[in-house]
């Protein structure tokens, strides 16, 4: 204070017009900025990867993370850390991708045969037991899936992406997959029945 003036300081960047200090303006899109600025969050960490110098490129689950983490590389690692998850959402999501991934060799879709085990093992098969495994990883996706639905009709295709395709997430999408990757953790039983969904 000088003079009997209060100098004050804005030390956040607002994405619209309206001046410090002024009520906010009729339809005020808080939740988008609240998307945009975990965009931003997201786009810093990549550019992290770029800085080896670095020595932490930030916090999983109250755990120091290497800038030299080959995770980092992954949108779906990169989308825990920004959000606050535990690691458990992580690895349900990397679990997902592996259901998919099966899911998709039962059908036919990634033009490789259905296996299990090594491949020594996989050519002793016979055709029955080979058709048991493909039902088996379709039934597997159809289930986790109706789990996801449940969440919104749009949630199996929006984890798809980011943890089967390995596209970054659209900032719209923030809380269906937090949500998403959360209900997958209780699913696999790596998260207990009371434990908070978020961290940090």
């Amino acid at each position: 204070m000088a003079d009997g003036v209060t100098i004050t300081t804005r030390t956040s960047l607002r994405w619209d017009s309206t001046p410090p200090g002024a009520p906010p303006a009729k339809g005020d899109r808080r939740p988008l900025q609240e998307r945009l600025d975990a965009a931003e969050r997201i786009e810093t960490l990549s550019v992290v990867l770029t800085q080896p110098h670095r020595r932490s490129a930030g916090v999983l689950d109250g755990q120091e993370v290497s800038s030299d983490d080959r995770r980092l590389g992954e949108p779906l690692f990169r989308f825990c850390m920004a959000h606050g998850l535990a690691e458990a959402c992580y690895r349900a999501g990397e679990d997902y991708d592996r259901i998919l991934r099966r899911a998709k060799i039962a059908k036919g879709f990634l033009g490789v045969e259905m296996m299990i085990g090594d491949g020594e093992r996989s050519a002793t098969l016979t055709e029955a037991q080979i058709e048991a495994l493909r039902e088996a990883a379709v039934m597997a996706e159809r289930r986790v899936n109706a789990l996801l639905i449940a969440v919104m009709p749009r949630a199996p295709r929006v984890l798809e992406r980011l943890c089967f395709d390995r596209l970054e997430p659209s900032p719209y999408d923030v809380d269906l997959i937090r949500n998403g990757l959360f209900v997958l953790a209780r699913e696999f039983g790596m998260l207990d029945q009371g434990v908070n969904r978020f961290r940090g």
